[in-house]
């Protein structure tokens, strides 16, 4: 989810629990909420997060136990 300048939240995934792959959300100029990864326990890729200027809580993430190859904010 990448250079959405008019995105403010990330709602309605709370029922995915994992991904096979990667999971990026950058340069969303307005984006204020993730929320809508509570549901997420795991990812076989790795986790990027970055120049998402307004955001400030990363607690959509909260219920993720494993990331198969990085974590990058």
């Amino acid at each position: 989810i990448t250079s959405n300048g008019k995105l403010r939240t990330i709602d309605g995934l709370g029922n995915l629990t994992f991904v096979g792959g990667t999971i990026a959300v950058s340069a969303n100029e307005a984006l204020v909420s993730i929320d809508g990864f509570r549901g997420l326990s795991a990812l076989n890729g790795g986790l990027t997060i970055s120049a998402n200027n307004v955001l400030q809580r990363l607690d959509g993430f909260q219920g993720v136990t494993a990331v198969q190859l990085w974590v990058q904010i």
